[in-house]
């Protein structure tokens, strides 16, 4: 809240009480002290639960902010172990060439390891 305006909501506050003090607080009959009190009690009510409900916003943005962190941390980590992975698959893609043949155990370890990298895949 501004200065402004705290400066004014305390200028009412004071001119009600002064008000209540006075025959001014009564007005064709009705006690208007009473209802400005009122209405500055439900406004400063107002306010509070405004400012909880932007500090619970701000602390879930906190959250939020933490958790794409994390999200880039972990797919960043995740790109260099796929790269890793395509490295690994690559130098098994030439023993495999090197082998040149299914019936050589080297050319089959090669591709039983390229399938248990690929998750059962095969290029064959």
């Amino acid at each position: 809240m501004t200065l402004d305006r705290e400066k004014k909501i305390a200028e009412i506050r004071k001119s009600a009480e002064e008000a209540r003090k006075t025959d001014r607080a009564w007005v064709d009959g009705q006690d208007y002290a009473d209802d400005v009190e009122f209405l500055l009690d439900e406004l400063e009510r107002e306010r509070a639960a405004h400012n909880a409900h932007v500090a619970e916003l701000l602390e879930k943005e906190a959250e939020v902010e933490k958790i794409q962190e994390l999200a880039v941390k972990i797919t960043k980590e995740r790109e260099k172990e796929s790269a890793k992975l395509n490295q690994a698959v690559e130098a098994l893609e030439k023993i495999k060439k090197y082998y040149g043949e299914e019936g050589y155990y080297g050319y089959s370890v090669a591709n039983q390891a390229i399938k248990s990298i690929k998750g059962g895949e095969s290029d064959e």
